[in-house]
């Protein structure tokens, strides 16, 4: 995968109509199990620049990706079994929080720094 951070100049775009999703092609309507994944958007302000400038981490997914070849993609994947098992490492971190919205963190974390080598701590 290539990384590409990618500058962002924020501002305010017109209203329009919410975009409705058909489930025509969804995983559950093919039988097959959903998967429970996390994505993370990485953003940080650019160097220099108004308060309205960001940069924003992007992957390229490989040409030889079966699914969306050569797209930017923002980091993330799949739930491990392991990710739930963080829960006593965090401690207090991790008060609060159901089993499985700790394994979703710790997925995004981890696909994060597997994906791109940024670690978020």
């Amino acid at each position: 995968q290539r990384l590409a951070i990618v500058g962002v100049r924020c501002r305010q775009l017109p209203r329009r109509q919410p975009v409705r999703m058909t489930s025509a092609s969804s995983a559950a309507d093919k039988g097959k199990p959903l998967r429970r994944a996390a994505t993370v958007v990485v953003v940080r302000p650019r160097d220099g620049a108004t308060p309205f400038d960001y940069e924003v981490l992007l992957l390229q997914r490989s040409l030889q990706a079966k699914f969306m070849p050569g797209a930017y993609v923002f980091p993330g994947g799949v739930v491990d079994a392991a990710d739930a098992r963080w829960r006593a490492a965090l401690g207090a971190a991790a008060a609060g929080l159901s089993d499985q919205e700790v394994a979703l963190r710790v997925a995004a974390v981890r696909e994060v720094f597997e994906e791109s080598c940024v670690l978020l701590a």
